[in-house]
């Protein structure tokens, strides 16, 4: 983390334009600031103001907030203002919860009522939460994203999704049921984070249906109790309902296991939640593959940062 992280935040420090904002992605400047929290040196500090002129200066503050709904990262922010009472990162976090694309009081719910928008509606939630925390107060809309999240998960899960021709799927996948696993893990974040602040009895037992279907639907052929424990990029599905196991590695699919530390946490949440170790030991694997596989070298800001966006929690629940 310190070696591969330092090579990221002296990469940001020297950009410039898109490959600066490019950099951000997956909320660098929440990660610099949560490992400056673990290691306990402010030394981090500096990469998330790096990450911050990026992100809020360049790409937030331009377009007032109006970004597209995978690029709306709001945690940074918070903990920016939180941590130093910047006002123009509380304004961020308002403009990206009110102007965000799906996350808009004036955009009908029924343009991101498909399961392909899953990462979108989880990004608005967080938003909506941030935006909270900071004193603004829950929009009536957290309630109704909320609930198409929840819909979104359980018609992925019982087949009833299936890919528009326009989605961003393999042409072979289009019609058919589709799920990513760290669409889910992003999904499973969310509802935890909103659970933690908003208690809803539905969260729980659907972050462990999920789980339970990821599991069961979502991994890669196991060779061994360790790679038992990675998952496809990508799958579907031939019938509705059926299994998840049409798109083959003879097809380019491959398993991500770079993506994996966006999707251990929400095992090891269950774990702590449940006391059911099969939960523990699940997490355990998914996060043994991430950090012995992932490619975290410097040379791809992205893969480092969606390996440490989340995976600190993962340490907070297993503990």
């Amino acid at each position: 983390m310190r070696t591969y992280g330092q090579l990221q935040c002296n990469t940001i420090r020297t950009q410039t334009g898109e490959a600066k904002l490019g950099s951000t992605y997956y909320d660098l400047e929440s990660i610099a600031y949560q490992i400056a929290a673990y290691t306990g040196s402010t030394s981090w500090n500096t990469c998330a103001n790096d990450a911050e002129v990026g992100y809020r200066e360049g790409f937030v503050m331009p377009n007032g907030g109006a970004l597209p709904g995978y690029w709306v990262f709001t945690e940074g922010l918070r903990r920016d203002y939180e941590l130093f009472r910047d006002e123009r990162s509380k304004s961020a976090v308002d403009l990206l919860a009110k102007h965000g694309s799906f996350c808009s009081e004036d955009t009908p719910l029924e343009w991101s009522a498909s399961a392909s928008y899953i990462r979108e509606d989880s990004y608005c939630l967080n938003a909506y939460l941030d935006n909270e925390a900071l004193g603004a107060g829950m929009t009536p809309r957290g309630d109704d994203i909320l609930a198409q999240l929840l819909d979104q998960l359980d018609a992925t899960i019982t087949g009833r999704y299936r890919a528009e021709q326009d989605a961003d799927v393999p042409d072979f996948c289009k019609g058919r049921t589709y799920a990513q696993p760290f669409y889910m893990g992003l999904a499973m974040r969310s509802l935890i984070k909103w659970n933690a602040r908003h208690p809803d009895t539905r969260i729980l037992p659907a972050v462990k249906r999920l789980a339970d279907w990821m599991w069961d639907q979502l991994r890669y052929k196991p060779t061994s109790a360790t790679s038992g424990a990675r998952f496809w990029y990508g799958q579907c599905s031939a019938t509705a309902g059926g299994p998840l196991n049409v798109w083959t590695e003879a097809l380019g699919n491959l398993p991500a296991d770079d993506l994996n530390l966006l999707i251990a946490p929400g095992y090891a949440w269950l774990y702590k939640q449940t006391g059911d170790v099969k939960y523990r030991d699940r997490g355990d694997q998914i996060w043994t593959v991430g950090v012995q596989d992932a490619t975290v070298n410097g040379l791809n800001s992205k893969q480092f940062n969606q390996n440490y966006m989340w995976s600190f929690d993962f340490v907070k629940y297993r503990r």
